[in-house]
């Protein structure tokens, strides 16, 4: 296993920060975030399925919470949270 690091003149939030890492890496096909804490019995086959036929940049699953502090607000053109 390799480790390496950098340091950047600005933040790059989590999706910045996968963008910069996968790039890095030379990673030009779809791969797969998990958070470390995450328990799930999602169908990832069917996430990359659904991604793949929409052809997107980038697909996110979402579980409802009724924790404000772990919420996603979705806009039209950007989510936050």
């Amino acid at each position: 296993m390799s480790a390496w690091s950098t340091r950047r003149v600005r933040a790059l939030d989590t999706a910045g920060a996968v963008r910069f890492a996968a790039n890095f890496a030379g990673i030009d096909e779809t791969f797969l975030v998990v958070n470390g804490d995450v328990l799930t019995d999602l169908d990832v086959s069917a996430l990359i399925a659904f991604h793949r036929d929409k052809q997107a940049e980038g697909t996110i699953a979402l579980h409802p919470v009724r924790d404000p502090r772990r919420s996603v607000w979705c806009r039209p053109t950007r989510m936050a949270g």
